[in-house]
């Protein structure tokens, strides 16, 4: 059996698993940071341009969900919707009660 020799001072080192992932993050970087810096700034610059289209798509399932319970009459009274045109291409719907007689 062979013996262990104990060294004169000891020193900590990291964790390999610590060290290998840090340099293969660096290494990512190096090779794509460009690329990642370059989509961070179009995405800064096209911000208002994406928000508003995504706001533009959940108000049209909000809108779409909203008729789907008008057809369906899950309102406690009775009425009607009725489809509002605007401008743009997003179609807004009102529920119009009928009178309360």
């Amino acid at each position: 059996m062979e013996e262990f020799e104990h060294p004169s001072t000891l020193e900590e080192s990291a964790p390999t698993i610590v060290t290998d992932g840090i340099d293969s993050g660096l290494d990512f970087l190096t090779q794509y940071g460009w690329y990642l810096l370059a989509g961070l700034l179009a995405l800064i610059y096209f911000r208002n341009d994406v928000e508003n289209a995504l706001y533009k798509i959940y108000e049209a399932r909000e809108n779409r969900q909203y008729m789907a319970k008008c057809k369906k009459g899950r309102f406690s009274f009775h009425g009607t919707c009725l489809e509002i045109q605007q401008n743009t291409n997003v179609h807004t719907y009102m529920f119009v009660p009928n009178s309360f007689n």
